[in-house]
């Protein structure tokens, strides 16, 4: 039985906290936290861009967006 992958917005609606890494420092970054629907309404503008791979939901149920 193979496990089904769950989409970016599937994973978005079952995370419990969001967190995208931004880049503040000059070559480094750090991850900060954001709302579901910021998050969201930022992917909207291209989302044949995006890919899965950098959206990982953590088992404390986290997201993480590298």
């Amino acid at each position: 039985m193979t496990k089904k992958l769950m989409s970016i917005q599937e994973k978005i609606t079952k995370a419990k906290s969001v967190f995208v890494w931004v880049i503040v420092y000059d070559g480094d970054g750090e991850y900060i936290q954001t709302s579901k629907a910021k998050l969201i309404n930022a992917l909207r503008s291209r989302p044949e861009a995006l890919d899965e791979n950098k959206f990982v939901l953590r088992e404390d149920g986290d997201l993480y967006v590298n």
